[in-house]
């Protein structure tokens, strides 16, 4: 098996470098300034084996790369490649992107057996600081949960070296932990009122308020709701079966499972389930019959009627989940009920997103104490 990447010189030049394995375990490379050559490099090795095309094309024995000589971006990719069967090209495409954008720029040709624990721990300050980007492009700090979720796959892709290229892996789950701090709902959600929502579907054309009021009243992402069918939903009980989701993938759309606890029945008001059309192969569909896409809903219909309902701040289509849980919890429903009908992994998810709307829970608890002891 033969990998090809194109890299870049320090000048800005561009070459083409093949890496493959040969029979001992080691990594061999070989590099040209043609694309076309390299491909035709690692088709003799496709062709005749790793160590059988070192003979070919003349590399001494010696010359050869050894176990420890390949870079961390080398043996990401290879990780990527070929360690992770299963995944789906969402989640792989995900990662080569946490490779291209946050690993290659500031350890990428870091011999992976000279990597410590200081490289890690400059890389995640790194993160800190510059590890998100704007659509321009612009580098700017990343949050706590997006630089754990790119040092997880870092630590994954780590320990799967173990013991081929490395002895022990400098890095370890406990290294970086996010903070448990709440987040505020000022921060990133916008919660509406019932005022307010009325005002927002209101400017919605006639054809999409069932679907807006069905992302209300059941909480679903987003993903979820397009990708319900009509033999999901029951009727005559009220209940919605969640079991699957619309995904994007770089160049099309794809139907995924939900995993783990995102299955889930969950029971909605039948006023919102009476107003749906059953007649199609999909519960939502657009005007010519085929699924919903989230960037043409967001650019057609939904930021035209924010802005025409003049409500500021201006709420995100994945507000109306985030509406859906704080009515409930304000309505006195359980945390723990309110967790299972989100689908949410545990009820801790539900705590630290929701914690704003517990505090007046503990006002609640406060005023009751104080009623308490006023009748003792």
């Amino acid at each position: 098996m033969a990998w090809l990447r194109e890299r870049h010189r320090k000048d800005g030049s561009v070459y083409f470098q093949v890496a493959w394995r040969l029979a001992d375990g080691s990594i061999t490379s070989d590099s040209y300034t043609s694309r076309a050559e390299a491909e035709r490099t690692r088709k003799l090795v496709e062709a005749v084996g790793g160590d059988q095309a070192l003979e070919i094309l003349g590399i001494s024995r010696s010359d050869r790369a050894r176990p420890g000589d390949i870079t961390l971006t080398e043996w990401l990719h290879e990780y990527v490649d070929h360690y992770l069967p299963g995944r789906d090209e969402g989640t792989l495409a995900k990662y080569r992107a946490y490779i291209r954008n946050d690993i290659d720029p500031v350890l990428g040709t870091k011999r992976l057996a000279d990597l410590d624990r200081k490289d890690l721990s400059l890389w995640l300050q790194w993160l800190a600081d510059y590890g998100s980007m704007t659509r321009s492009g612009e580098r700017v700090p990343a949050s706590p949960k997006t630089i754990a979720n790119k040092y997880g796959f870092l630590t994954s892709a780590l320990a799967a070296a173990v013991p081929k290229y490395l002895a022990v892996s400098p890095a370890t789950r406990g290294m970086y932990q996010t903070t448990d701090a709440p987040r505020e709902a000022a921060e990133d959600m916008v919660i509406l009122t019932p005022e307010q929502f009325e005002r927002l579907l209101s400017h919605i054309p006639e054809y999409w308020r069932p679907l807006v009021r069905f992302l209300v009243a059941s909480g679903c992402r987003w993903g979820e709701a397009v990708a319900l069918k009509p033999s999901d939903v029951d009727r005559a009980t009220g209940t919605v079966h969640i079991r699957r989701a619309w995904t994007y993938s770089p160049g099309s759309y794809r139907i995924v499972k939900v995993k783990g606890k995102g299955r889930r029945s969950i029971t909605v008001a039948r006023d919102v389930l009476d107003d749906l059309d059953y007649s199609h192969e999909w519960l939502f569909v657009n005007r010519t019959g085929g699924p919903v896409r989230a960037q043409g809903f967001y650019n057609r219909v939904w930021s035209k009627a924010v802005e025409r309902a003049g409500l500021d701040p201006k709420p995100r289509i994945h507000d109306l989940r985030h509406t859906c849980a704080s009515q409930m919890l304000l309505a006195g429903v359980p945390i723990a009920v309110v967790s299972r009908y989100l689908g949410h992994q545990s009820i801790a998810t539900t705590e630290r997103v929701y914690y704003h709307m517990q505090r007046g829970s503990f006002a609640d608890a406060v005023d009751a104490m104080e009623n308490f002891l006023r009748k003792s």
